[in-house]
């Protein structure tokens, strides 16, 4: 797959990712904890997906493989991490990292 994988959003638990090929049919994407395996992918036929139920604070790698008729093309991989907040008294602060 040519293209990039980027993040649209993200919260404490879960992740919406992008990516810019818009040349496939359809498309597959996974993730997994650096160093593990990677879980079954979900399938859709847009440009978007969101993946949920993540621990809060974690770095995650995402995986993109598009697929359908005539399509060939190698996935691509991005890392980023779920927020972590941290609350005290009245106030909460988000603290991101990609």
């Amino acid at each position: 797959m040519q293209g990039e994988c980027t993040f649209e959003s993200w919260t404490t638990t879960s992740v919406t990712l992008l990516w810019s090929d818009a040349s496939a049919a359809s498309y597959s994407y996974t993730f997994r904890r650096p160093g593990g395996t990677f879980g079954t992918p979900e399938t859709t036929d847009t440009t978007s997906g969101s993946i949920s139920n993540l621990a809060p604070g974690t770095t995650y790698e995402f995986q993109v493989t598009p697929s359908g008729p005539d399509v060939a093309g190698e996935p691509v991989t991005c890392t980023g991490s779920t927020c972590m907040y941290i609350e005290h008294s009245s106030y909460s602060t988000a603290v991101l990292s990609l």
